[in-house]
């Protein structure tokens, strides 16, 4: 039991730390912290409902709302209504957005 303790214990630290790496990586280049962690969760290529990122990511829906619609205004990141719902919409990067998250991860990586 106290061996599964610590490992969880030192895999907890290592996640702080890098959150913690991530904010200041954020605040030193001057991008919002959740603008990062958007364009690091679409990173991978693939498409998210709004719904997935919150479940997943912790987002609250305002403040993703908020977010997308900056993104989407600068043109890093499209809107698509998903088939079969009525009001969700999946998020995707642009070329450009591709771009400007790779600017911005590349260090982080």
């Amino acid at each position: 039991m106290n061996d599964l303790r610590e490992k969880v214990r030192r895999l907890t630290i290592a996640l702080s730390r890098i959150d913690g790496l991530y904010e200041r990586m954020s605040r030193k280049f001057g991008y919002k912290a959740n603008m990062l962690w958007l364009l690091y969760s679409l990173d991978d290529g693939e498409a998210k409902s709004q719904k997935q990122l919150c479940d997943e990511w912790l987002f609250r829906p305002t403040t993703l709302n908020t977010i997308v619609k900056e993104c989407e205004a600068e043109g890093y990141v499209t809107l698509e209504h998903i088939p079969g719902t009525r009001r969700e919409m999946s998020v995707r990067l642009t070329e450009s957005g591709k771009e400007y998250a790779h600017t911005i991860l590349n260090p982080l990586y």
